[in-house]
């Protein structure tokens, strides 16, 4: 769980090599706190408004991308 909100957020480890990250749940950097490290900016402020709508297609329910 990442704390930088009250009631924490999921986060998962993910093997890379021989190491191990703690890495945020896909579609969920929105949620965590601006001044954690785990943030992301809402598409339309990051630029990635536009393409999300036309090249980049997200299904939330399976926490999947595509791109067309």
């Amino acid at each position: 769980m990442c704390f930088c909100q009250a009631d924490g957020l999921p986060m998962y480890i993910t093997r890379i090599g021989d190491a191990y990250r703690i890495k945020r749940m896909p579609l969920s950097g929105g949620g965590h706190h601006p001044s954690c490290e785990s943030y992301e900016s809402p598409y339309d402020l990051s630029g990635l408004g536009a393409l999300i709508r036309s090249t980049i297609q997200i299904d939330p329910q399976n926490d999947m991308a595509a791109l067309n």
